[in-house]
């Protein structure tokens, strides 16, 4: 009996390793990025204006829908020239049976060749049937990627409150989404406004708002990506600095 409780606290000390490894390398990866990124989708964005010290920018660099239709940017974007730069891939489209996830992560991993990507960011609302294809994905484009490079997702809220399935994905960070939220907008705006309170870790330390929806509570420290249903505008960058007071 003595043995089996040695053996069985050496293997939960051996876990609890393991996962502070993780997490102290996917913060100090995510840690040379700035606080407050803006996403840039398919729109032409001129964004001179903004302080390449205090902002990130996340350009939508490919469409990917499944199971093999690629549609690069075709939309011109400017910035100051010192800044960091986070490619996004969206993934939509939900085939009979999934594609080789090596085949998109080669496709995926190739834009962290460009000398001003700092990070890659994937945006996948995958369905429950295109799991296991994702986390599969996910692991080929990290052992692709250089290992000082981050690799974000983008969550569903519900991934990060009642879902256990995101836990040991290889990623640096889970953004949890709280615009265009669809059907489940209801309950996640009377239960779960509070990124603090978020049951999954990967889910508390980011979190992606919307310009023209309601903002949940978060830490200061939080990393926020800010979308814009419009081009951006030097005022739109303001308010959102004066907003979260940096």
């Amino acid at each position: 009996m003595l043995k089996r409780t040695l053996l069985a606290t050496a293997v939960a000390a051996m876990v609890l390793a393991a996962w502070a490894t993780h997490a102290g390398a996917a913060h100090s990866r995510m840690s040379a990025l700035p606080d407050t990124t803006l996403w840039a989708w398919q729109r032409p964005e001129k964004l001179t204006y903004i302080d390449p010290h205090r902002s990130a920018v996340a350009v939508l660099v490919e469409t990917i829908t499944l199971p093999a239709k690629f549609e690069p940017r075709n939309q011109p974007i400017s910035a100051p020239d010192r800044t960091d730069y986070i490619a996004v891939i969206r993934i939509q489209g939900t085939p009979a049976e999934p594609p080789d996830p090596n085949m998109i992560a080669g496709r995926i991993a190739h834009y962290a060749d460009n000398p001003h990507t700092r990070a890659m960011q994937i945006d996948f609302d995958a369905t429950v049937s295109q799991r296991a294809f994702y986390r599969a994905l996910l692991t080929e484009v990290r052992k692709r990627l250089p290992n000082d490079m981050p690799l974000s997702i983008t969550a569903l809220v519900s991934w990060c409150e009642g879902d256990d399935w995101i836990a040991n994905l290889p990623v640096d960070e889970a953004v949890p989404m709280y615009f265009r939220m669809g059907v489940d907008q209801r309950n996640i705006r009377r239960d779960h406004m509070d990124v603090r309170n978020l049951r999954e870790p990967l889910c508390r330390s980011s979190v992606g708002v919307s310009l023209d929806e309601p903002w949940p509570r978060f830490d200061s420290d939080v990393r926020v990506y800010a979308f814009a249903p419009a081009p951006w505008t030097e005022s739109d960058y303001r308010r959102t600095l004066e907003r979260l007071a940096r």
